[in-house]
């Protein structure tokens, strides 16, 4: 990729402090991700001042430095080409939508509480050569700026759209301005932000509001409610249970390893089987064939390429250590996503050690969530249950609600212990189960696991 100078600075509105390159190769705000020389780094002041790194960046080669406080960069000046701007997030802002303009690229914004992002990587198989995806859960402004800036002929973008307050959707998607739009489902998820089901509907129904094209999930109550209110010139319906749908995937096995699914897109029946771990998927799966299908890719070569699917998530899959097997899903949780956790570990054959944690920023609804949680989880087959994070007594509460009649084992917070406890449960027998909000960082147990059997 080639980036202008001039285009930058004319883009940012920013005053030219020191020129001495005319382009750039790639852009940043993470001097971590700087791997080549000829980027432009973005000195943000969020969290962290990226006004400290700027030394970082030069030692790594960098061409173009972007600043807020020249006064960071007096030893720099005349070594490096130096713009200063007012506000350094905008001006990346600013510079990424001047570059949506110039390379005239389509966007599809993917939306839900659950189920987005593998959706995203989904179509990034289905859709491979024909579109582009954001990467990693970019999905926020700062991402979306990146998304757009690594377009260079694609003709389409894929973009992840997340929130976790009111009104983000639909700032974003001012931003994103989407031709093709989708929410996956809604669901309780950040509550801490958005409040009870119906604004968490309300939120997620803001990425039609500027589509053309609008793709909807029919077995969710309150994407099906969306589908109603739609506005655009086009839709496309999906659903797992009505056949009248325009794609329509019935389950026809699961098992621990894949998905068996038949039915039809377009009226072209098929069957495949597909190489993920859970019936959960399958709504991720019919999201990314809705957007295949709306970028009229033919229906043919979606059956051919769906059993190519496979899972892409941090923190996610089957991880094998000396014949012990772990699943691993620590990579986010609400109640939904937990639901479905359950369900996929409850077709095993095999003894299922437990341990799960926080589902966090569910707000007032935290305590009834987790005495929910314990009450699924006691009534499973289960000998051995860990509980990690702050809502351990609300889930004990709910377990005693139940006829678990294991053992289980409560922690405020992960430790060394906790992995010690569940490294002696563990043989070739049985398999550990892991899943918990990112923030509760369960899969360290995973290292731990290692020190104790690979050793």
């Amino acid at each position: 990729m080639k980036y202008s100078v001039d285009e930058l600075l004319s883009a940012s509105k920013g005053s030219l402090i020191c020129k001495k390159e005319e382009t750039f190769q790639s852009v940043h705000f993470d001097t971590r991700n700087i791997t080549q020389k000829g980027a432009c780094f973005f000195a943000l002041k969020n969290q962290r001042d990226g006004h400290y790194y700027l030394n970082s960046a030069y030692a790594k080669k960098a061409h173009v430095l972007v600043v807020e406080d020249i006064s960071q960069v007096e030893n720099l000046k005349n070594q490096i080409t130096i713009i200063q701007v007012a506000d350094t997030s905008k001006a990346l802002l600013d510079f990424s939508k001047f570059w949506k303009d110039k390379k005239k690229f389509q966007t599809v914004a993917i939306t839900g509480s659950v189920g987005k992002t593998s959706a995203k990587h989904f179509c990034s198989i289905l859709l491979k050569g024909q579109a582009k995806v954001s990467p990693k859960s970019y999905n926020n402004k700062l991402g979306i700026s990146l998304s757009f800036l690594q377009m260079s002929d694609e003709k389409t973008l894929i973009q992840e759209v997340g929130t976790n307050q009111l009104g983000e959707v639909d700032e974003l998607c001012q931003i994103v301005k989407p031709k093709i739009s989708v929410c996956t489902e809604v669901a309780w998820s950040h509550v801490e932000g958005l409040g009870d089901i119906q604004q968490i509907a309300q939120e997620k129904e803001a990425v039609y509001r500027y589509a053309d094209i609008g793709l909807f999930n029919m077995d969710n109550k309150w994407t099906s409610q969306m589908y109603k209110n739609f506005q655009g010139s086009k839709t496309f319906t999906f659903s797992r249970k009505d056949s009248t749908c325009d794609i329509y995937l019935n389950l026809q096995k699961v098992s621990p390893q894949f998905l068996d699914v038949a039915g039809h897109i377009l009226g072209e029946t098929g069957k495949a089987r597909i190489y993920v771990a859970g019936g959960h998927y399958l709504t991720s799966i019919m999201t990314a064939v809705a957007v295949a299908v709306s970028l009229e890719q033919a229906p043919g070569k979606i059956w051919k390429n769906l059993p190519l699917l496979k899972i892409f998530e941090r923190n996610s899959g089957w991880i094998e250590l000396n014949k012990i097997k772990i699943f691993l899903d620590a990579y986010n949780a609400n109640p939904c996503s937990m639901s479905a956790f359950l369900e996929y570990i409850s077709i095993f054959d095999k003894e299922c050690v437990l341990l799960i944690g926080d589902m966090l920023e569910l707000g007032y609804k935290s305590s009834f969530f987790h005495q929910e949680l314990g009450e699924k989880v006691g009534n499973l087959p289960l000998k051995n249950v860990f509980f990690v994070g702050g809502f351990q007594s609300d889930f004990e509460t709910g377990l005693k609600k139940s006829p678990f009649r294991g053992q289980y084992h409560l922690f405020k917070e992960y430790n060394r212990e906790c992995g010690q406890k569940i490294a002696e449960l563990l043989n070739e027998n049985n398999f550990l189960a892991v899943k918990a909000s990112r923030g509760v960082q369960l899969e360290r147990v995973v290292d731990d696991l290692k020190a104790e059997v690979c050793s």
